[in-house]
């Protein structure tokens, strides 16, 4: 883990655009001063959630809905963002769920690339670490409407921004 925050951090130095996705998130933001706590008081997050959009950057283009929804799987969360970063969406249950840093890095704690089936093995696999409850509503959020193909656009537009 230290070579992979050293390596973060070289990025960030050589201003090489960067995308961070769940542990890529957590990754980033510990790697430059932020700061990353095991969420024991909210529990795991699982299934699909969604956040509120705080921050609207040219990359994410224009008509964006309010609201961002992926499917997640994490008990981890960044608390402190690193300095000179922008909170991009968040929610009551996950504050710092995107940001990014400089021109050149962007975190998501989601996972546009989860489907529901692999979201749903996931969780009964994970059963008895994240809890049966947990479970259960985090498997009858799974149809519920996703923005994978938009995170998508948002990280291609931001690489395309980042390498002009």
């Amino acid at each position: 883990i230290n070579k992979a925050k050293s390596l973060v951090r070289d990025l960030y130095k050589e201003k090489i655009p960067t995308i961070g996705i769940c542990f890529g998130h957590q990754l980033i933001a510990e790697s430059l001063g932020g700061k990353v706590v095991k969420a024991n008081d909210k529990g795991w997050g699982v299934g699909v959630h969604q956040w509120d959009l705080i921050h609207q950057e040219d990359w994410m283009g224009k008509d964006q809905a309010g609201q961002l929804a992926l499917r997640v799987s994490h008990q981890d969360q960044v608390t402190e963002m690193p300095e000179g970063s922008k909170l991009l969406v968040g929610s009551d249950f996950c504050p710092i769920a995107a940001f990014q840093t400089g021109d050149c890095l962007l975190a998501m704690q989601g996972h546009p690339e989860f489907s529901s089936a692999y979201s749903a093995a996931l969780m009964k696999k994970r059963t008895d670490r994240i809890g049966e409850s947990i479970v259960d509503a985090g498997l009858d959020s799974l149809g519920e409407k996703v923005d994978s193909r938009r995170a998508a656009n948002w990280m291609i537009e931001f690489i395309k921004r980042a390498t002009k």
